[in-house]
């Protein structure tokens, strides 16, 4: 039924109107509602806007088409622009280069290298009346004009007509946002003042305030992009304009709701996920058992990636994943290659074909492109199919699920709490003025009638509300949602066939058909549907694409495709310009063909379809035979730069080797670090890494020390939750203090692993919290792994210089850094509790300080009160007396008794932090 309906409305999409010259209507926004926008039913009549009475009551030419053929041939009722941004994106173009920019008239001029009064956001996909004119971030010419802003294939007049023209003339034509698709509702895109909290819902306090940035992927230095949610400079949200500016305001006009998928490369291993795991995964990089999966994301700006954190409870600004590189619309950076990324996707397409590609990637996209788009659809010969989705058992105690949910239609739409398939959004159209307004004039006669100051058809007659700028806009979005209506109160009736109601019922989820809907507080807050339509959600059942059988059950037999990388390269397997891949037994295998079997999981070196420190030994043979011609053991038909690499470059390499030790080899089910470093070691000739230490110290044979070295003497940063890219072969005070950074700011001196809280905790230079400083394999980062370093180094805690004792030289560094929370162990925090201070120059051997004698004058007196209270007011830790780090209340009565047993200092009472 799906697939006939949509030949239909392609079919359909021929028909034509005639106009002497076009309005112009420039979309920008949702990549979720990306099949639904480039589609002909999204611009197909229903309201019978031109007036040829062809659209409303007539089954015969249904499909009268208002934006046909070539745009720059300016035919029909509409040329329309679409451009895939990403939700928050398009809010961001609709508030930047919409009708409130101040600059320009409210249109930008320019060209597409240089646009003037506006900035755009960068693109990924872009449509001309349905012909492309950007894919995969580059200009298709024609019908792109590259002496127009972005771009864009046409114009439009700048004298209030909105006209389109192939004028290029920066005097008469510009261009200008209309309308934004989102697949949230407009506030879920807007932070919020307030401390942040990966917890924290739309609309309240700290919402959107995340402050790690994401990292470069070279020098792991931050600053690439920020993940916090945007704020509007120009226009304001409904409701909340000052008086005077009410036509600046963005209207929300609701469309369906958008369910989305996490999408899964077979090679994870993984066919289901707590709602906890994901969450955790995407504040970390990590799964809460450590495994350094590449959590594929979405820029902060997307949609898509909005709906698919918050319908996990999680603030979108935390979901970071693998947190690297800016704003990837670029197709080049879904090939594995020196430009693949995972993180900060462009666009849908962008999303997709990146998990598709790296064999540890999960991600998220429209449930219903897994369909559509062929990604879940399996094979008749052989079964296999691309990726697979996720079933996800909600268990945050929002929800309190209990069992894993997989996306079916049964699921998205009888969603009790815990019970339902909960990853659902309510989508909506943002356009600065309303729609429905009356005041929204027919200035360029759409209906022909002659009549240029009625209003258009679909507005409410009652409604005052300020107009939408562009006549256009307000008829084609009204076109959208009449017909949403009509279907919703006669699903499938011949008056809505073709039309774009009838296409967003049949791939989306129209209001109405779900038992519950989001309350106050978002997705995570469901309350019982107040107007539902059995009649709606019984057709929606049977013939949503979301029906498919796919969507029900996992593909066990699915193993994926051959990965694609960036040609014209020789990798690590050698292959000239690096065309195709080969096995160990040097069969080619074509790109994006068929995987086998024994390629399956990725670092299943041994074959086993598990992935774990039992693959530590193949792993190493690998690497030997690539580099020193060894003999490989193992099965013939696996393919080493598909199964192992981990950082997605195409190659096969050491670092690959480093990041399955750091996160890619479990033991019971737990990365343990240490070991799998021994594993490791033990598997060559016992210092795989070459790993030296600063003290000369040597590094014993199978000891997996080489855990420890985690930092880069060139300046390179670690990236968490991405891969091992810092490590410079020696062990020193640098990754002693990367260690102790993990832990030092936090109030109980340990990060553990698997608290969510904590990992979302952004550290005191605002960096991200990494297990790589897990030296003991207790899943916990502390001092404890910090003493281990030392005691590798053969220096005491407190040896600064690392000449083999704590002296004067050691207590001057630390004196140095006096007040500092910044300066870590090597510039005196010696005791990790966040500050350089009296604490660390007693273990230093500084002199105690006086403690019941509290003024040093070394007698007993009452001023010895105020002094000790003074201290105490000022934060100063010499009226810490029980030395247990912290000032309270109890440090009064530990005074009062030094003071009564005549106690001046010494060790019973001098401070420590």
């Amino acid at each position: 039924m799906t697939t006939r309906i949509g030949a239909l409305i392609a079919v359909c999409g021929i028909a034509s109107s005639v106009s002497a010259q076009p309005t112009l209507l420039n979309i920008s926004g949702a990549t979720l509602y990306q099949e639904f926008l480039e589609s002909a039913a999204a611009t197909n009549d229903f309201l019978n806007v031109d007036g040829d009475s062809d659209a409303v009551g007539n089954p015969i030419t249904i499909g009268d088409q208002l934006a046909p053929g070539s745009i720059s041939s300016l035919g029909g009722i509409w040329a329309v622009h679409y451009t895939a941004v990403g939700s928050g994106n398009g809010i961001r173009d609709l508030d930047r280069v919409g009708a409130a920019n101040p600059s320009g008239n409210g249109f930008v001029k320019g060209t597409a290298s240089n646009p003037i009064d506006g900035t755009f956001t960068s693109v990924s996909e872009g449509r001309a009346n349905r012909a492309t004119f950007i894919s995969g971030g580059s200009l298709v010419t024609p019908p792109a004009v590259a002496a127009n802003p972005r771009g864009y294939a046409v114009r439009s007049l700048t004298d209030g007509s909105y006209l389109a023209t192939n004028s290029t003339d920066d005097a008469i034509a510009g261009i200008q946002i209309d309308a934004a698709p989102t697949d949230v509702p407009i506030t879920w895109f807007i932070r919020q003042d307030g401390s942040p909290s990966f917890g924290a819902a739309p609309g309240s306090s700290g919402y959107g305030q995340n402050l790690i940035e994401s990292f470069n992927r070279e020098s792991g230095v931050q600053g690439e992009i920020s993940n916090q949610l945007r704020l509007l400079e120009n226009t304001f949200v409904q409701g909340t304009a000052p008086a005077g500016m009410e036509n600046k305001e963005i209207f929300g006009t609701s469309l369906s709701a958008a369910p989305v998928v996490y999408l899964v490369n077979f090679g994870t291993g993984y066919s289901q996920l707590c709602q906890t795991e994901l969450q955790f995964g995407l504040v970390s990089g990590r799964l809460p058992n450590g495994e350094n999966l590449a959590f594929a994301t979405r820029d902060v700006g997307s949609g898509t990636r909005n709906a698919a954190n918050n319908g996990i409870c999680l603030d979108p600004s935390y979901g970071m994943g693998d947190n690297y590189g800016p704003q990837a619309s670029d197709d080049t950076t879904d090939r594995l290659g020196p430009l693949y990324q995972a993180s900060n996707k462009g666009g849908s397409s962008r999303m997709d074909r990146s998990v598709s590609n790296n064999r540890l990637a999960i991600g998220y996209t429209g449930a219903e492109r897994a369909f559509n788009r062929g990604y879940i659809v399996r094979d008749g010969a052989t079964g296999n199919s691309e990726m697979d989705v996720l079933a996800i058992k909600f268990d945050d105690p929002a929800y309190g699920g209990t069992e894993f949910i997989r996306p079916t239609i049964g699921n998205i739409l009888d969603n009790a709490a815990g019970q339902g398939y909960h990853v659902l959004a309510p989508s909506s159209v943002g356009t600065i003025g309303d729609p429905r307004s009356s005041l929204n004039l027919d200035i360029n006669d759409f209906d022909g009638d002659g009549d240029t100051s009625e209003p258009i058809r679909g507005v409410d007659m009652d409604n005052t509300n300020p107009p939408v700028p562009n006549p256009a806009a307000a008829a084609w979005l009204n076109n959208v949602t009449r017909s949403t209506e009509a279907f919703a109160g006669d699903p499938g009736d011949n008056e809505t066939l073709f039309t774009p109601g009838e296409f967003l019922a049949l791939n989306f989820i129209p209001g109405g058909t779900t038992d519950f809907v989001d309350g106050p507080m978002g997705a995570c807050d469901l309350i019982q549907n107040p107007a539902p339509n059995q009649t709606l959600q019984d057709f929606v059942r049977i013939f949503s694409v979301l029906g498919e059988a796919e969507y029900g059950e996992f593909n066990a037999d699915g193993i994926g495709l051959v990965p694609d990388r960036t040609v014209g390269i020789v990798y690590s397997d050698g292959v000239a310009n690096g065309a195709n891949y080969i096995d160990a037994a040097g069969n080619p295998l074509a790109y994006r063909t068929g995987l086998n079997v024994e390629n399956k999981v990725a670092f299943d070196f041994n074959v086993d379809d598990v992935r774990d420190i039992g693959d530590a030994e193949l792993m190493v043979e690998a690497f030997e035979v690539r580099n020193s011609g060894a003999t490989w053991s193992g099965e013939s038909a696996v393919s080493f730069e598909i199964i192992g690499d981990a950082n997605g470059d195409g190659n096969f390499d050491v670092v690959d080797v480093r990041t399955a030790a750091d996160g890619l080899l479990p033991q019971s089910g737990v990365v343990n670090r240490r070991a799998s470093y021994q594993a490791v070691d033990n598997a060559s000739d016992g210092n795989f890494f070459d790993t030296t230490l600063i003290t000369g110290i040597s590094y014993p044979a199978g000891s997996g020390w080489s855990c420890a070295d985690l930092t880069g003497t060139d300046g390179r940063q670690p990236t968490p939750g991405y891969h091992v890219n810092a490590s410079d072969g020696v062990i020193d005070l640098q990754d002693v203090d990367y260690v102790a950074k993990q832990f030092s700011d936090l109030d109980d001196a340990a990060f553990t692993w698997g608290d969510t809280v904590e990992a979302s905790l952004a550290t005191f230079d605002n960096g991200r919290r990494d297990l790589s400083g897990d030296m003991n394999d207790d899943q916990q980062v502390d001092e404890a792994d910090v003493l281990a370093i030392l005691s590798w180094l053969g220096v005491p805690q407190g040896d600064l210089d690392l000449d083999g004792d704590v002296d004067g030289d050691d207590l001057a560094i630390a004196q140095a850094n006096e007040g500092s929370t910044t300066a870590l162990y090597s510039g005196g925090d010696v005791n990790f509790d966040g500050i350089v201070d009296e604490g660390d120059f007693v273990i230093l051997g500084a002199t105690p300080e006086l403690c019941a004698d509290q003024n040093g004058d070394g007698q007993l007196a009452s001023d010895d009160f105020s002094a000790w209270l003074g201290n105490f007011l000022d934060g100063n830790l010499v009226a810490d007396i029980n030395r247990d780090g912290q000032l309270q209340g109890d440090d009064f009565s530990s005074w009062l008794s030094a003071f009564l047993g005549g106690v001046l200092s010494g060790e019973s009472c001098s401070p420590q932090g």
